[in-house]
């Protein structure tokens, strides 16, 4: 704590509360000064494995029918990861390697970074690593195939900003140098694209064209985490700031082994045990740095658990995996109910914070419903978790019998709301298949399986061009869980995502059947009112805008409300219409909403006349970050000369809900409200006519204006639509 925030605590608590409060934050300085000073005595890798602790197997084996549509894909992508060619947040497909040239960020360049100069002994590692972790780190190198090129995993390789790894991790900064951004390393070193370099080994060795040997993808898997191993010890450098980064970094690593194997890839002893070691200090770190606050929690410590699921999943059966196991399925099940709303939507405001949300939880739900009967028993007996959590201490979960008679540790509310959860994502997908973009998106998953896109040609090679606002893979992956030829029909073409799920959860076959969303909200006459009185108001408070369509939209109408989200959905083969109105999510932080209440997106016949411009950026350029959360950026009625509704002075993740927005109507006909944050109501009446979207905006006190231009269109985190 900063010595004004103690102050400000001072003032406001009793001395009896100040002292606790000085006490526990002197108790964590000393802490932290001890880790400090241990880590840099000694070596941070952990104890050796056991020459007989094998990582277990979760997969049979690889389903190639599933693989085969996107063969051609796979194989000109699977060429790029061998060249350590990645596109990651708006990069565009760059070689990442030390000493590289990178092109900047709006105009920042950082000066250019030494190159390696790897020697097969492993004693260039002298200059990289701290002292205390050189012998362990070179010693994992002289595992490396001769002739591999490093990766520089602490490098923003699109700013050219560099964190070192020889820096303690809770030292790192990051926020502070303009223009570099951490979330480019932390993206690359969570090891997203291994499990599809599985697929490109296991088609490989079917035989397929255009692929390269399949011992070719098995040596870059493993020289891939070996150079990670060597030049990131654990609690050093930029990649172990964050538990979240961890946690996705080891369930990727152990799910694209498992793919590996199940292919027929065989790995030498020593590799599976330098893994195995990795991925235990990545659960010691995990549970040691939670993310966890008593009054609230996000899609991070979501990912803690997931992450850690997964690793004491994979690691060897023991009293303390048994316990961790125990401690992540109680967590899942409890932050999902908790964190998942009464409707089916995340509480972060944010569609694609859903997905990203909801993709740890049912890989995570599916892995533990396939736990054979010996690693499930741990669910019944609880334990202690060891972990950073205050109570620690798991008791024993019940048990629920599901169809097939085989036991599960979640009760059946957390299927139902499971199941509408992805019925969520599939109500917010558009035609186009682009899920409405409201709130954040910082193009963030737990696993990418099967990416959406298309084949663009870049420098004369076929390069994926990964769409980020995609989300059918979604209901593909729950096809795993649920018997459903409505989640099999809309995430076709993702196959893969329904056949590795199915294998980790061992087709539980639960039934699809969500209760159906409501469709219709508040006063029946509210809409009629509320013209009526628009029509009462000086022409400067009113603006009406009439969008035409040569369809019926009337025809196949859908009218489905979301409240505890804040999205009110409106659709029909010829019209598309989202309005936002609610929460600023998270418990009142509005960590990931923006300045867009009563904003519509819209699309006609398949054209957009209105879409959230989306996120672009976070920390690197705070005036872009404001500038894309503004009420401005969005399609939503504006006060004149009225400034912002929310605050965007508090923090680049917080929002305050002073807009208050209102629901006053929903149906069929349309959709009614209003928002406060002007200091006066400002109301929106959107109107479904047979031929016409008509939309009034009026206000009884305050001058109202037209929506200026929007910034550029950002369809993922760091990318910008220019044309």
């Amino acid at each position: 704590m900063g010595a004004a925030s103690f102050l400000s605590f001072a003032i406001k608590n009793p001395p009896a509360a100040t002292l606790k409060k000085a006490r526990e934050s002197f108790a964590r300085a000393a802490e932290r000064r001890k880790s400090r000073l241990r880590d840099a005595r000694f070596s941070t890798f952990g104890p050796e494995e056991k020459p007989c602790a094998a990582l277990n197997r979760f997969l049979s084996e690889i389903p190639l029918e599933s693989l085969c549509p996107r063969a051609r894909l796979a194989a000109a992508e699977a060429q790029l990861l061998l060249d350590h060619r990645f596109d990651l947040l708006g990069s565009g497909p760059v070689r990442v390697e030390r000493g590289m040239r990178c092109a900047g960020l709006e105009g920042i360049v950082y000066p250019q970074g030494a190159e390696a100069k790897p020697d097969p002994e492993g004693l260039w590692l002298k200059e990289v690593v701290n002292p205390a972790n050189f012998s362990d780190s070179a010693r994992l190198w002289r595992m490396v195939s001769p002739g591999y090129v490093p990766i520089d995993w602490q490098l923003d390789f699109k700013s050219g900003y560099r964190w070192s790894e020889r820096t303690w991790s809770p030292d790192i900064e990051y926020g502070n140098a303009r223009g570099a951004d951490i979330k480019v390393p932390w993206e690359l070193a969570r090891m997203q694209h291994l499990p599809r370099l599985g697929f490109a080994f296991a088609l490989a060795s079917d035989g397929a064209e255009g692929f390269a040997p399949p011992d070719v993808y098995a040596r870059e898997f493993r020289n891939v985490l070996l150079d990670f191993a060597a030049c990131n010890p654990p609690r050093f450098g930029a990649n172990w700031v964050c538990a979240m980064d961890a946690a996705i970094r080891a369930a990727n690593m152990l799910l694209a082994r498992d793919i590996f194997l199940a292919a027929g890839a065989l790995f030498d002893d020593d590799f599976e045990r330098a893994l195995a070691r990795s991925i235990r200090s990545h659960g010691e770190f995990v549970a040691r740095n939670l993310e966890w606050q008593p009054t609230f929690r996000s899609n991070h410590y979501l990912s803690d658990i997931g992450g850690l699921l997964f690793i004491a999943a994979y690691l060897p059966q023991d009293a303390e995996t048994d316990a961790r196991l125990a401690f992540a399925a109680r967590e899942l099940r409890d932050e999902f109910l908790l964190q998942f709303n009464a409707d089916g939507s995340n509480f972060e405001a944010s569609t694609c914070y859903h997905r990203l949300s909801l993709e740890i939880v049912l890989f995570s739900a599916g892995l533990t419903l396939g736990l054979p009967q010996d690693r499930a028993s741990a669910l019944w007996r609880g334990g202690d978790s060891r972990s950073s959590h205050p109570n620690p201490r798991v008791e024993p979960m019940e048990s629920h019998k599901l169809p097939s008679g085989r036991l599960s540790p979640f009760p059946p509310a957390f299927f139902e709301r499971a199941a509408k959860a992805v019925a969520f994502s599939m109500a917010a997908t558009r035609h186009d298949n682009r899920a409405a973009q409201i709130g954040d998106n910082d193009s963030g998953r737990f696993f990418k399986l099967s990416l959406a896109g298309r084949a663009q040609v870049s420098g004369g090679a076929e390069i994926f061009e990964e769409d980020h606002l995609d989300h059918r893979h979604l209901a593909a992956a729950a096809a795993g869980i649920f018997d459903s030829d409505a989640l099999r029909s809309f995430g076709a073409g993702h196959e893969i995502e329904t056949e590795i799920m199915k294998a980790l959860a061992g087709s539980p076959g639960l039934k699809f059947a969500p209760s159906p969303p409501p469709s219709s909200a508040g006063d029946p006459g509210a809409l009629e009112r509320a013209l009526a009185e628009s029509r009462g108001v000086p022409a400067s408070r009113r603006i009406v805008s009439v969008f035409e369509s040569g369809a019926n939209l009337r025809d196949g109408f859908e009218a489905r409300a979301y409240p505890d989200f804040g999205l009110y959905i409106l659709r029909s083969p010829a019209l598309f219409l989202a309005a936002r109105c609610g929460a600023v999510g998270q418990l009142g932080n509005g960590g990931h909403a923006h300045n867009d209440q009563l904003a519509v997106e819209l699309v006609i016949e398949g054209r957009n006349i209105f879409a959230d411009p989306g996120s672009f950026l976070y920390t690197p350029l705070p005036e872009r970050r404001n500038e894309y959360r503004s009420a401005r950026a969005h399609a939503a009625p504006l006060a004149a000369g009225g400034g912002e509704p929310g605050r965007l002075d508090l923090g680049l993740f917080r929002l305050e809900d002073l807009d208050k927005a209102e629901c006053l109507h929903f149906s069929e006909n349309g959709f009614v409200g209003v928002r406060r944050g002007f200091g006066a109501p400002v109301f929106r009446c959107v109107e479904i006519l047979e031929r016409a979207v008509r939309i009034t905006d009026f206000s009884p006190t305050l001058d109202l204006e037209k929506n200026p231009p929007p910034p550029p269109f950002s369809p993922g985190y760091g990318k910008r639509e220019t044309d």
